[in-house]
């Protein structure tokens, strides 16, 4: 591409970004006056009476979050370089959590942080593998983490949350949750299948883009089946990576849970904010104090999570206010009120929606922001055009060749030391033997 053109792209590009802000900026002003306009003294009557001092508990729960995505970057980068440090990787997430919440489909947020591992002196080739990698266990952790909802909390789901009423229609709230829980196995399912088998990975990219094709679900075929064949094989080169490093799959996983208990568990902070017990039911319309609701909220909000990933607009903007009211309607209750209801709730509710939401989406999008705008690593160049101007899928495909032999390596390297292991252990058994036997022959020669 010619300099002209890079720049025109970088144009575009950051054109986009503008009119996202601009979007998610008009959605926030539309939610908060939906908010207000009907039920304005009873949210001001819910925030009058809040303990404030929850909001230190609910901010360093909030840095907890970002504290362990950034050693999950962190834990990635030291597979590379020995001289990365953690501060360097609570950057990288920062910045991340800016662009994925002002692109759609969080689209943004991996080119980002590419640029800024680029930026800290990390190879690109070793920022794409370290991007990859980071989507692999998040995914795979977001499934198990669905499953586990679904096993133990579906009912709550099916409870609280009231179904959608559209031109007459009653949809369920739990059944978006399922399409979603399902879309989000199907595709790491799907990914694992292709990357260990060839015939099924030709079949996907000939005979069902081929399908989908045909039938007018997807344009340009060529382009999807070359997209599909560089996710795949991206999939597949960092996939076995992580296979030849299985403590680190495992601790890695261990710390996306707990960054998602993290994150989960803000709502039920806010109604302890609001001095609501969270421990209040309703049954046969009337209140009943019973065990705490701390999982039902998290799992709640795990369900909230599968819901808006169907959304491809910038940060569900609009869509997340809209269903965290549907799921946390029957939660936010105070048996002081005399009528058990929505209405009579709707303060608490309100006040927490708009809590909750400023806290996980605002809160990071304004520090990232800052982030994005004024970090500099003292390891820093410049990124130029050409590359600002590129997507993250061309960094992938652009890295790939590199990133496979890096990839070999790190597993023939990891054979050969367990092949080494099992040869001590081996020699080791033998000369065991060795002198147990000449033992015994000293034994019978006495």
């Amino acid at each position: 591409m010619t300099i002209e053109e890079n720049q025109k792209r970088l144009r575009k590009k950051t054109r986009k970004y503008i009119l996202n802000m601009l979007f998610v900026l008009a959605v926030a002003v539309i939610a908060g006056y939906l908010s207000l306009k009907d039920n304005f003294q009873e949210v001001v009557d819910a925030f009058s009476s809040s303990d404030w001092r929850y909001l230190i508990v609910i901010l360093a729960v909030v840095f907890l979050y970002f504290s362990i995505d950034g050693l999950i970057f962190f834990v990635l980068a030291r597979l590379y370089t020995t001289r990365y440090k953690w501060h360097r990787g609570l950057a990288v997430t920062l910045i991340g959590a800016f662009y994925s919440g002002i692109t759609p489909s969080s689209s943004g947020g991996q080119f980002a942080q590419a640029s800024t591992l680029k930026r800290q002196k990390v190879d690109l080739s070793s920022a794409a593998s370290i991007l990859v990698m980071h989507f692999i266990i998040y995914q795979i952790a977001l499934v198990g983490f669905g499953i586990v909802a679904m096993i133990f909390k579906f009912d709550v789901l099916i409870k609280n949350a009231a179904p959608l009423d559209i031109f007459g229609f009653k949809i369920p709230v739990w059944l978006l949750a399922l399409v979603g829980f399902l879309i989000n196995g199907i595709v790491i399912s799907a990914l694992l299948f292709m990357s260990n088998s060839k015939k099924l990975h030709n079949f996907i990219i000939e005979k069902g883009i081929g399908l989908l094709a045909k039938i007018k679900i997807i344009r340009q075929p060529d382009k999807q089946r070359a997209k599909l064949r560089i996710s795949v094989e991206n999939f597949r080169i960092e996939l076995r990576r992580l296979q030849s490093n299985i403590p680190v799959l495992i601790l890695l996983l261990i710390l996306f849970s707990l960054r998602f208990v993290a994150l989960y568990s803000i709502p039920f902070l806010v109604g302890k904010m609001m001095m609501l017990p969270m421990n209040v039911h309703i049954v046969d319309g009337a209140y009943v104090t019973g065990k705490s609701v701390y999982a039902d909220t998290v799992f709640l909000n795990s369900f909230l999570q599968m819901i808006t990933g169907l959304v491809p607009l910038p940060g569900a903007a609009g869509v997340s206010e809209y269903f965290y009211e549907r799921l946390f309607a029957n939660l936010f209750l105070n048996p002081t009120l005399s009528e058990v209801s929505l209405s009579a709730n709707i303060g608490y509710l309100r006040a927490g929606q708009i809590m909750w939401r400023f806290i996980t989406f605002y809160f990071g999008l304004i520090v990232g922001g800052g982030v994005a705008a004024f970090y500099r690593s003292s390891m820093e160049k410049e990124i130029d055009a050409e590359f600002a101007s590129k997507t993250f899928a061309e960094i992938q495909a652009e890295t790939m060749a590199l990133r496979t032999a890096t990839s070999n390596t790190m597993v023939n390297t990891s054979t050969l030391s367990v092949q080494e292991i099992r040869r001590k252990i081996t020699q080791r058994h033998t000369r065991k033997i060795d002198k147990n036997s000449i033992d015994d022959n000293k034994e019978e020669e006495r």
